[in-house]
């Protein structure tokens, strides 16, 4: 941990990676990017977010990809994969858990490892109850995998 501005303490919980899901009916090679980019997408899209990454490093390569829904959490896109050829490029750790009756593979490109934080007021370091919820947090990043 340390100070990350004024006031905040900051502990990885965990690292991950983006697989891509699909319905085990319609695979998905690790690397196909013209496979990738030709499939229907769901979208989560969390808040107001609008800068998406993903097609960003897309659109540097002169390409894109249909995007069929947006939905706003990571359950309801794995959710609408079965049964069609809908893909879904969301976290690793996902795989085990709502994802694991999909199929998954690697992203079409290189892609950096992700690092999910947990960030907190100094004023609440030594408060019982924020101590609490951030084990809880950290005993559950474990269970998730790379950490």
């Amino acid at each position: 941990g340390g100070f990350e501005g004024e006031g905040l303490m900051q502990r990885a919980l965990c690292k991950f990676r983006n697989f891509v899901y699909f319905d085990p009916a319609f695979p998905v090679e690790d690397g196909d990017l013209d496979e990738y980019c030709a499939r229907p997408h769901v979208r989560v899209v969390l808040g107001s977010e609008t800068g998406y990454e993903l097609d960003k490093k897309l659109a540097k390569d002169a390409r894109s990809r249909h995007i069929a829904l947006q939905v706003p959490d990571f359950d309801s896109a794995l959710k609408l994969i079965p049964g069609t050829r809908l893909l879904a490029t969301l976290p690793s750790h996902l795989a085990k858990f709502s994802g694991k009756n999909l199929g998954h593979c690697l992203s079409p490109w290189p892609e950096t490892e992700y690092t999910l934080m947990l960030f907190w007021y100094v004023l609440y370091q030594h408060n019982e109850r924020h101590i609490f919820w951030r084990k809880k947090f950290f005993e559950t990043a474990e269970n998730m995998g790379e950490r």
